[in-house]
């Protein structure tokens, strides 16, 4: 099995750095770390005086939540694009009778 190439990269959440070692492109990466940072920073406003560690559990739960609603929003349009696909089966078949 070939090896993955890992890239270290520098990232900063609430203000703190954090050095990531990963597989994955710096953009994605980057991207990923403006959202945690932008979710607690947003918990961080509406909830003052908690503190870092409840912070990032709220955040994470955060993620988790909008993960799921996407896998599930996901599973609906794959049911759906199967419902579709074998009505449009049917009416060809009707069409080629």
């Amino acid at each position: 099995m070939m090896s993955v190439p890992l890239h270290k990269y520098t990232v900063h959440i609430l203000g703190e750095p954090y050095t990531v070692i990963t597989d994955e492109a710096e953009l994605h990466v980057n991207a990923s770390a403006e959202m945690v940072d932008r979710i607690m920073q947003e918990i961080t406003a509406r909830a003052s005086g908690i503190d870092t560690q409840r912070i990032a559990v709220l955040g994470a739960l955060r993620l988790a939540s909008d993960c799921l609603k996407a896998q599930f929003r996901s599973t609906e349009y794959e049911h759906e694009h199967e419902r579709l696909g074998r009505l449009i089966d049917q009416e060809l078949q009707k069409h080629d009778q």
